[in-house]
C-alpha cells in the first residue's frame, strides 16, 4: 500500500526522426490505497456468516442467561470474520457503552472485550484495525437474561392433633434449572391461623451462599 512514481522508458521507431519532434516525458502515480470493506458505523455489512439477530446490532451480539460470571459479545466469531474478511494481520479493540449510533473510539478502547456479569443488555463497540484497510467500527449488543427461579410451597394435611402445622425447609421448593437453591424465606406460615412461627429457612446458592 502506498503511491510510487510511474517511471519509463521508450525507444523511437525505427523510421522515426526525433528531430522533428520536441518529447516531454510526464510519469504518472501508482497508488494502492486502503481496501474497504463496506458497513461499520451502525451499518450492518459486518463480515461473516449469518444475520442481525431481530432487535439486534451486529451480527456478533451474544446473549446469555445470567449465572453470576462474566460474559461479552461473540468475539471469537468476530475474530474469524475478519480474519477471512481482510488480508494479513488485524486486530481488534473493544469499548463499553455509548449510544448505538455513536461510536466510543476513543482512548477507552481496549484489546480486552469489556464483561459483564448483572442481568440487562449492553453495547460493546470493537474496532478492527489492518494496516491494508479503513478502520472498521461497529456496534454489538449483550444481553444477560434474567435466570427464572421458581419458589413454592407444598401442599400438607394432618389430622388435628392440637399442634400447628407448619412449613418445614423440605416443604419448600426454590429450584433453579441446575438445582441450585438462592431463595431465604423467613417466618414459615402455620395452619393453625396463628401466623407465622419464626423460623428461618435459608435457601443456598451453588457456591454455598446466598445470591
Amino acid at each position: 500500500m502506498g503511491a510510487s512514481e510511474n517511471t519509463f522508458a521508450y525507444t523511437l521507431n525505427e523510421n522515426t526522426a526525433a528531430g522533428n519532434y520536441e518529447i516531454t516525458t510526464v510519469n504518472g502515480t501508482l497508488t494502492v490505497t486502503k481496501a474497504n470493506i463496506g458497513g461499520g458505523e451502525g451499518g450492518s455489512d459486518e463480515p461473516g456468516d449469518g444475520d442481525v439477530p431481530d432487535g439486534g446490532l451486529s451480527k456478533f451480539d451474544a446473549v446469555f442467561v445470567y449465572d453470576g460470571a462474566g460474559h461479552t459479545i461473540d468475539t471469537n466469531a468476530l475474530v474469524e470474520a475478519f480474519a477471512a474478511a481482510m488480508i494479513g494481520e488485524s486486530a481488534v479493540e473493544y469499548a463499553a457503552g455509548g449510544s448505538q449510533f455513536t461510536a466510543t473510539v476513543s482512548d477507552a478502547m481496549n484489546c480486552v472485550p469489556p464483561c459483564f456479569t448483572n442481568a440487562g443488555e449492553y453495547v460493546v463497540w470493537y474496532r478492527v484495525t489492518n494496516p491494508n484497510y479503513e478502520d472498521f467500527v461497529h456496534a454489538a449488543k449483550m444481553t444477560i437474561a434474567k435466570r427464572p427461579v421458581t419458589v413454592r410451597s407444598r401442599s400438607r394435611t394432618k389430622p388435628y392433633d392440637g399442634t400447628p402445622l407448619a412449613l418445614t425447609a423440605d416443604d419448600i421448593d426454590a429450584a433453579l434449572t441446575d438445582g441450585g437453591r438462592i431463595v431465604r424465606l423467613r417466618g414459615l406460615r402455620r395452619a393453625d391461623g396463628g401466623g407465622r412461627d419464626g423460623g428461618d429457612l435459608h435457601g443456598l446458592g451453588r457456591r454455598g451462599h446466598a445470591t
